[in-house]
């Protein structure tokens, strides 16, 4: 009985904190991309019946909280890369695979009715494909204009100087 009450204090104490704003800590980079994908979750299982209308929302969503998704992928690949130990660093990787198995597992079945129901829209199939053609040429023209390409020629360039190291 003792130790439920000291358990009772110590989430008690812990919750006022985080509630006051004097944790510590902030969320790790995979916390906070769970969070996200929940978010995409929610806008799924809303609009399975609403295609066109969940298209709209997740392409506001993603223009809303694209560069915290990007500054956190990339956080988090930082943080589990620092890692020498390869056990740990492993361990960690898989860390961040379960945290985001918890919230896209229930959601998948949510997440594939949109999909089918986007596919069966033809408003909202018209829609995502503009918008996904805007971001590829958006893209394109990024990495092929200017600067004699060399954007363009960066990966292979990585990848050449990889291969070459790995060989030696």
């Amino acid at each position: 009985m003792r130790r439920a009450w000291i358990w009772i204090a110590v989430l008690v104490v812990g919750g006022l904190a985080v509630r006051s704003g004097c944790s510590s800590e902030a969320p790790a980079p995979d916390e906070r991309l769970a969070k996200q994908f929940r978010a995409i979750c929610k806008i799924t299982e809303r609009h399975v019946d609403s295609p066109r209308a969940g298209v709209q929302q997740l392409s506001r969503y993603l223009g809303d909280h694209a560069p915290d998704l990007l500054h956190d992928w990339a956080e988090l690949l930082v943080l589990i890369e620092r890692i020498d130990d390869d056990e740990a660093h492993d361990d960690r990787a898989r860390l961040a695979g379960r945290r985001f198995e918890k919230v896209l597992s229930p959601c998948h079945e949510a997440m594939s009715e949109f999909a089918d129901a986007v596919e069966g829209d033809e408003e909202a199939t018209r829609l995502l494909q503009h918008n996904l053609e805007r971001l590829n040429r958006s893209i394109e023209i990024i990495l092929t204009g200017g600067a004699e390409n060399l954007l363009r020629e960066l990966p292979a360039l990585v990848r050449t100087r990889f291969d070459a190291a790995i060989r030696r």
